[in-house]
């Protein structure tokens, strides 16, 4: 099963967690095959939020991407333009649900932690290791 650690905004964070925001948005090059996420919430807050399920990630123009999901990111369309100006091609993550809520300093996981500048694979043994700081065992 393929994981990722992604880097994301408090903002968008908080909307995924609290299920207002069902779609998630990267610009090309984010795994089809992905089915879990871990959220590690960037700068100022910067801690391992929790994870979500993901249902299926589809990969298409900007334009059509907009039109089938554009109503479930949370943010608006100046907003979207903003984001994939100069891109052709986005990706929207379809959230299928919550199954994780923590609140952690991944530094307390991983000693040299280093955010990922987007997303990036999490190895079996990290993917346990944040569980177990997520219940309190680390």
């Amino acid at each position: 099963m393929k994981r990722v650690l992604l880097s994301i905004k408090s903002e968008h964070a908080d909307n995924i967690m609290s299920k207002r925001k069902t779609v998630e948005l990267r610009k090309e090059g984010f795994p089809e095959d992905c089915k879990l996420m871990v959220l590690y919430c960037t700068s100022p807050i910067k801690r391992i939020l929790g994870e979500v399920e993901v249902d299926h990630v589809l990969t298409g123009s900007k334009e059509t991407i907009w039109l089938m999901y554009g109503s479930q990111t949370c943010i608006t369309k100046e907003q979207f333009d903003a984001y994939y100006r100069g891109h052709h091609w986005a990706s929207a993550i379809e959230i299928k649900r919550v199954l994780n809520k923590w609140s952690f300093d991944p530094k307390k996981v991983f000693e040299k932690f280093h955010a990922p500048m987007s997303w990036e694979y999490l190895s079996d043994e990290n993917w346990m290791r944040i569980h177990m700081a997520g219940e309190g065992k680390i």
